[in-house]
Formats: structure tokens, sequence, C-alpha cells
């Protein structure tokens, strides 16, 4: 058993349709990786929601006032209750720069939403934890689209 702080992610949609990834090396695979925006729950955040919110603008730049919990999964049952909080982010837009932690050196890929469902497929998206994340925003986006609420290419 190891401890591990919970994590939130984000499946972030500008308001031109494009979905928010962030690329940066990873040190386990030794290798760039495209990745939903994401970061640990600090103590001081109030919920999760919250660090959802403050990670995708310190990543990106980027800030939403339409936000939908979409699922909390543990990460890693074996080693840890800790969980991946994943958050839906429409009308996304620039309000700034990035604001990186001294560890941290990503870069800011905007994705075609059309084109999104195909990263994993064709391996421009090789984590679980993004890949999931990726199916769960598509995923409520569809269901949107089917209650009238929310077009999807």
């Amino acid at each position: 058993i190891s401890e591990a702080p919970d994590v939130a992610m984000i499946f972030a949609i500008t308001e031109s349709d494009e979905v928010i990834f962030v690329e940066q090396y990873k040190q386990g695979m030794q290798s760039l990786s495209l990745d939903l925006s994401a970061g640990y729950i600090d103590e001081d955040d109030p919920s999760p929601l919250s660090a959802a919110r403050r990670e995708l603008e310190e990543e990106t730049g980027y800030v939403s006032d339409d936000w939908t919990h979409l699922a909390s999964l543990v990460i890693n049952p074996n080693r840890s209750g800790a969980q991946m909080h994943y958050y839906l982010a429409r009308e996304c837009r620039l309000a700034g720069s990035q604001h990186l932690d001294p560890t941290e050196e990503l870069r800011v890929r905007m994705m075609p939403l059309a084109d999104v469902e195909s990263l994993v497929s064709i391996g421009s998206v090789t984590t679980v934890s993004s890949a999931a994340g990726i199916a769960l925003g598509l995923q409520a986006l569809r269901k949107a689209r089917q209650s009238g609420q929310a077009p999807i290419p």
C-alpha cells in the first residue's frame, strides 16, 4: 500500500470545438506523452472541482464556467485508494498564460473535437488515465447531443 493524493483530470473543450491537451516528457515512459490536463488535488483545495479549475488554468491558461463531473475512479486499487476525478469543461476560453510548477514543462496542444476519438487507437494518446477521460468526455457529449443540449461533430 502506498499513499497517493487524488487527481483531477479535465476533458476541456474550447468555444471553437477544440479539445485542450498537454504534451510533456514522462520519465517512466522515457518519451513525450499527450494527455488531458490533470493534477494532484492539494490539501488546501476545497474540492476536486476547485482543483480541476486550478489545474486547467495553471497548465493551459484556459478557464470555463461550464463544468460537469463525469466520474471518480480508483487509479490503482492494488496500491492505493487514490481516485482520478474526471470533469468536462465546456466553452473554455483563454484567460492568460500558463503558470507552471518549477518541475513542469508542458506544451498546450489543441485537437479538433472530431479527431479526438481516434487518438487512442492511432497511438497518439497512450495513458490509461487520458484514454478514460476521452471516453468519458465523448460519452457525456453524445448524451448531451441526444437530449438536445449540445452538438458534437
